[in-house]
C-alpha cells in the first residue's frame, strides 16, 4: 500500500513545490514533485492536503516529558503519542542527574522503549466513507520515535544547577560512564558535561570515540576551557546561554565559545522566555540554521492546565507560559516544538522553509538520521501544517500516527 499526500505546498529539500505530491511506500519517500507531473499509483491511499504545507517531521533533541509524564519513569508510549500531535516524529529522551543506580534503571527502560518505538509494524490505512481512518490502535502503537538518550548530567557544575539537584552531580568517571553507556545498548547519543571539572577532557575524548556527542552545559567553563574541550571532541551546547557561564566582552565564557567554535552546534529554546528575541536572532546570525538546533526542553507540565505540580521532588508552578520553581528559576519549558517553531518565525522573520532546518535537517544531521528533509529515499517522517502552524497530520516512517479530526479527506 502506498500513501499519497496531494495538493499541498511541499517543502522539498531544495525547493518549494506548489500543488505538490509526496508518494510514500514501505516507510520511505518513493516520489515527490508537482501533482500534474506525477502518475499516482492505482493502489494508493490519496490524502488531500490542499491549502496546507507538507514539511519534514520535527526532531527534538531535548525532551524531559509532557502531559504529566516524565521520560525517566513515566509512560513513554504516551509521551511519544503526545509529541506526535505536536509534529515531532523523532526525539531524544533526556534524563537528568540522579543516583547512579536510578540512572541505570531509567536508561535501561528508555533503551527498551526506543526499540519498541522504532518498530514499523503498526497503523493500518483503511478507507472509510472517504474519511481518513488511520488511527486504528493496536496495543503498543507509538507516535514519535525515540532515537536516543541524552544524559543531562551527572558530570555538571553546581554553580549552574538550574532546576537540577546538585546532590547528584559528580566528577567525571570513565568507569561509571561506561556502565551508563552499556545500560543504554547504544542508545545513549549525547551527554551534557561541564568541561572545567577534573577528568572532563578525558571523558569528553572517550565519549567522542564511542560515538556519543559531548555537549557543554550546566557549566562554569571559561572560553578557553570550552575551546580545549572542543579540541578533544566537544561538539554541542545544551540550551545555549541557559545554565552556563555568560558572555562578557573580556571573558566570552562558555556561551561565547559555543557561538564562536564552528564545530559546536547549539541548542536554542525559542519559547520567548528562555532567551530574548534579540539573542535568538544573534545566535542564528552567528551559527546559521546549519549549526542551530531548535529544542523544546519540554517537561511534564507541558500540555497541562496552569497550576502547582511536583517535579524532581520540587514544587513547580506552570502559568500557561512557563514552568518555574518557587525561587523563580525556570524549570525546563512547556512550549512544544511546533509552537517553538512558530515563535521562532515570529521572532526572527525567517521564512518557514529556512526556520524548519533548525527543527529538522540540522538535528537529523547531528544524530545521523535518514530523515529531516523531504527527498526520495529518506524516511517518510512527514508533517502537514495548516496556515496557522497547527499540526493536521503526522507520519512516522510511513505510518500516519496522528490526524487532526475533520481536516483531511481520504480517497480510495
Amino acid at each position: 500500500m502506498r500513501i499519497c499526500l496531494t495538493g499541498g505546498k511541499v517543502f522539498a529539500s531544495d525547493c518549494l513545490v506548489d500543488d505538490g505530491c509526496v508518494v510514500v511506500r514501505e516507510g520511505r519517500i518513493e516520489a515527490l514533485g508537482a501533482r500534474p507531473a506525477l502518475t499516482l499509483p492505482s493502489d494508493a491511499e490519496v490524502i488531500d492536503v490542499t491549502g496546507m504545507s507538507v514539511v519534514p517531521g520535527l526532531i527534538d533533541l531535548h525532551v524531559h516529558g509532557i502531559r504529566g509524564q516524565d521520560v525517566a519513569d513515566g509512560d513513554l508510549a504516551s509521551i511519544s503519542r503526545a509529541l506526535a500531535e505536536h509534529g515531532v516524529t523523532a526525539f531524544v529522551a533526556t534524563l537528568i542527574a540522579a543516583p547512579h543506580s536510578s540512572l541505570l534503571t531509567a536508561i535501561e527502560r528508555v533503551a527498551t522503549a526506543a526499540d519498541l518505538s522504532t518498530q514499523k509494524s503498526v497503523a493500518e490505512v483503511t478507507p472509510s466513507s472517504r474519511r481518513i481512518s488511520v488511527l486504528k490502535r493496536r496495543r503498543g502503537e507509538w507516535g514519535a520515535r525515540i532515537v536516543g538518550i541524552h544524559l543531562e548530567g551527572p558530570y555538571i557544575s553546581s554553580h549552574y544547577a538550574g532546576a537540577l539537584d546538585p546532590r547528584f552531580f559528580r566528577l567525571p568517571n570513565r568507569g561509571e560512564a561506561g556502565e551508563l553507556l552499556l545500560a543504554g545498548r547504544g542508545k545513549v547519543r549525547m551527554v551534557t558535561i561541564a568541561p572545567e571539572l577534573d577528568g572532563a577532557l578525558e571523558l569528553i575524548s572517550w565519549l567522542s570515540s564511542q560515538g556519543v556527542i559531548p555537549s557543554v552545559g550546566h557549566s562554569a567553563a571559561s572560553f578557553e576551557q570550552v575551546t580545549e574541550a572542543a579540541r578533544n571532541g566537544l561538539r554541542h551546547a545544551t540550551h545555549t546561554f541557559n545554565a552556563m557561564r555568560q558572555f562578557h566582552h573580556r571573558q566570552p565564557g562558555a556561551a561565547g565559545a559555543a557561538l564562536y567554535r564552528d564545530e559546536i552546534t547549539v541548542e536554542l529554546i525559542a519559547d520567548g522566555y528562555h532567551l530574548h528575541p534579540a539573542v535568538v536572532g544573534l545566535i542564528l546570525r552567528l551559527k546559521g540554521v546549519e549549526r542551530t538546533c531548535l529544542v523544546s526542553d519540554v517537561m511534564p507540565l507541558a500540555d497541562l492546565p496552569p497550576g502547582a505540580h511536583t517535579w524532581l521532588g520540587q514544587s513547580v508552578v506552570g502559568d500557561g507560559r512557563t514552568a518555574a520553581l518557587e525561587s523563580g528559576a525556570l524549570a525546563g519549558s512547556i512550549t512544544p516544538l511546533d509552537s517553538a517553531l512558530r515563535r521562532l518565525v515570529e521572532m526572527t522573520g525567517l521564512p518557514l522553509e529556512v526556520a524548519l532546518n533548525t527543527a529538522s535537517r540540522t538535528p537529523a544531521r547531528v544524530l545521523s538520521l535518514n530523515s529531516g528533509t523531504l527527498e526520495v529515499g529518506r524516511d517518510a517522517d512527514i508533517v502537514v501544517l495548516d496556515d496557522a502552524f497547527c499540526v493536521c497530520l503526522t507520519m512516522v516512517q510511513g505510518r500516519v500516527v496522528y490526524t487532526r479530526p475533520d481536516r483531511l479527506l481520504s480517497n480510495p
